[in-house]
């Protein structure tokens, strides 16, 4: 969730809880389907962020700068409405949330290379293992949308309440590298490049409920909006492929007996607030407030299904689960968002927003590079009239915006490396310092802007 959702929200700090009265209501108030009329709404909006990464090893010393920009995705939405006699209103829709998916390289030019090739490994000559490897390579192909159905009801001119069914479905998939050093054994550093073991995660598809209860009331010129997103968990079986250190002599012949496992991650609970006024007729303000609680994701976790290593060297043994901490905290913003209406046909929008993170900077990673921000955007509606002889109305949305995200240095991270393949030694109670690799330490730059376009289409009253 890298910034609200839509072209509308996106234009005004996402400020329109209290007065959104379209189809896409669904995402942000379902109360506000009660005032859309039979309308069909469409938008794509498009975030691309930039992230540099130095990271600081374990014994403090800075790596390579490695850097990475969002494929540039349209984010879409798709919504529709229509009337159920003089005050009920339903809806259907898809959302998708808009995410930030980024690619890391494998490997990047070694400065301390003399040519020598020390043994077999996935990086060319002159080349060493990206420093962001063991967080994430890529997450291309993840992905989720939200299918709603919702109905709002108007009892009298200046209450409105809306409720929506949502099921949550996608896919989830991660490359990401594993060490198989156990903090003595084999080898004593998880850096070491030659114990590494690819590993592909991939959930295919996964199905969740999850739902939204709104309010709005209007009082000739006031406006008051509240909204309640249910949480949904991230779950599904996952297939767990792992390519073992290729040329390490502990793991010669080796090889997994299952590639099964279950994947989990919690996602929040969401309310949104909202009030607004009207100046005159042609101008509005409206605030908003945001609570997401993703507190409720401390960690993603992995648990094999009766996955083992065999191996002739090693013997057998049988995977354990893989937690891969998270330790998020909720998180807050607050936008205001102004329009005004300059002609009959065109309105102009501007707002602007800040959010704490949901990311403490000890948690912080190239997995999830976001940051506190400041987001600035603006945009407009222009009225095309009827057209195609089937819509009494068409308008075309357009917005654009930066957001500015405070850049980070972690020096006291808490995220190591997740278990090896093999157990650590006994001494070791958990993967914690002394027992595993540091991997959050560093440098982090990053910002991100956006651009949209959508049209709403009005069928009648």
């Amino acid at each position: 969730y890298l910034m609200p959702r839509g072209v509308l929200a996106g234009s005004v700090g996402a400020a329109n809880v209290a007065s959104i009265s379209d189809p896409t209501a669904m995402w942000t108030n379902p109360a506000g389907l009660a005032r859309s009329g039979q309308q069909l709404s469409m938008d794509f909006l498009m975030p691309v962020q930039s992230v540099d990464y130095t990271r600081m090893d374990a014994a403090g010393d800075f790596e390579p700068t490695v850097s990475s920009t969002s494929a540039p995705l349209p984010v879409p939405g798709f919504a529709y409405s229509d009337t159920l006699g003089s005050d009920l209103t339903w809806g259907a829709a898809l959302f998708v949330p808009t995410a930030s998916l980024h690619s890391w390289p494998r490997c990047v030019v070694d400065p301390e290379s003399d040519g020598v090739n020390r043994g077999p490994g996935p990086c060319p000559l002159g080349q060493r293992g990206a420093p962001t490897r063991h967080t994430l390579l890529s997450i291309a192909g993840s992905g989720f949308a939200f299918f709603s159905g919702g109905l709002a009801w108007r009892p009298n001119h200046w209450l409105s309440l809306g409720a929506v069914a949502t099921a949550v479905a996608g896919r989830f998939v991660v490359d990401v590298v594993m060490s198989t050093c156990d903090g003595g054994v084999l080898c004593a550093s998880g850096d070491y490049e030659r114990y590494d073991a690819e590993a592909h995660i991939e959930v295919p598809y996964f199905i969740r409920p999850s739902g939204a209860l709104g309010m709005q009331i209007d009082l000739e010129g006031f406006r008051a909006g509240l909204a309640l997103v249910a949480p949904f968990q991230l779950a599904g079986e996952a297939s767990l492929e792992v390519q073992l250190p290729p040329g390490v002599g502990a793991f010669e012949g080796a090889e997994l007996t299952n590639t099964t496992a279950d994947l989990e991650a919690g996602f929040p609970m969401i309310i949104r607030a909202g009030l607004g006024y009207d100046f005159s007729d042609r101008l509005s303000l409206e605030t908003q407030f945001t609570w997401e609680q993703w507190s409720v994701q401390d960690a993603m976790r992995v648990y094999p299904q009766d996955i083992s290593i065999e191996s002739p060297v090693l013997g057998e043994y049988e995977m354990g689960p893989i937690e891969m901490e998270r330790g998020m905290q909720d998180s807050f913003a607050y936008g205001v968002g102004l329009s005004y209406q300059a002609t009959a046909a065109l309105q102009l929008r501007g707002g602007t927003m800040y959010e704490r993170s949901a990311l403490p900077d000890e948690y912080m990673t190239i997995l999830t590079p976001d940051s506190d921000k400041l987001m600035v955007g603006a945009g407009f509606s222009y009225g095309l009239g009827p057209m195609l002889g089937m819509f009494d109305e068409v308008l075309v949305d357009v917005t654009a915006g930066h957001l500015f995200m405070r850049n980070i240095s972690v020096r006291d991270t808490e995220l190591y490396q997740p278990a090896a393949l093999r157990p650590p030694p006994p001494e070791c109670d958990e993967w914690q310092s002394g027992c595993a690799t540091p991997l959050g330490n560093g440098d982090y730059k990053v910002e991100a802007s956006y651009v949209g376009v959508g049209a709403r289409m009005f069928l009648g009253e």
